[in-house]
């Protein structure tokens, strides 16, 4: 899959690793000077611009964020299904984490 990672223990957020294999290299994904550098930015800004799915960068909260990203899952299974099957037809592959 794209992204990595365990349920949460009690938020309704979800902090995912990125995969090395996943598209933020991508041409047309790194809009901004710090996304060229941020993989965390650089897959915010490709899932925003191109499955209007939005996320926070990792490096938001430190260095050792970077090449995460965080997901909030409180919005409505409709919304959230939604929010999936956009990066499903993005990605072209699984993005459950695991």
């Amino acid at each position: 899959g794209v992204f990595s990672g365990r349920p949460p223990a009690g938020a309704f957020y979800a902090f995912l690793k990125i995969n090395p294999s996943s598209p933020v290299a991508l041409p047309g994904s790194r809009s901004s000077d710090i996304a060229a550098t941020s993989p965390s930015w650089s897959m915010a800004e490709y899932l925003i611009k191109n499955a209007r799915v939005g996320c926070v960068p990792g490096i938001d909260f430190g260095a050792n964020g970077e090449g995460y990203v965080r997901f909030c899952f409180c919005r409505d299974r409709k919304e959230l299904t939604g929010a999936l099957e956009s990066m499903k037809a993005l990605f072209g592959a699984d993005v459950r984490a695991g």
